[in-house]
């Protein structure tokens, strides 16, 4: 599976599908790997949602987010909304 290896869970933002992250290369070399397919699936959130997440929670692109917005709080209110609208809300 082709991915990127990054410690920055914003390229799901930026449309990657599959990340690995804390990749040591030691003889018992280990990775963490994370799917795009898993999070929609097990959360409902698409990359439009993932984008509306990172701006409500607070990301490089806005520290602060929403003043007592939480990820968990934020994930369900995502859910209420259809991926492909959310941005325009």
């Amino acid at each position: 599976m082709s991915g990127i290896v990054t410690q920055d869970s914003d390229c799901f933002l930026y449309g990657a599908r599959i990340v690995y992250r804390n990749f040591n290369a030691s003889e018992n070399g280990s990775v963490d790997v994370y799917c795009m397919e898993s999070i929609e699936k097990n959360l409902k959130i698409g990359r439009n949602k993932m984008i509306a997440l990172s701006l409500l929670c607070g990301c490089d692109y806005d520290e602060k987010g929403v003043t007592g917005i939480g990820k968990d709080t934020a994930i369900k209110f995502l859910q209420l909304i259809n991926d492909d609208v959310v941005l325009d809300r």
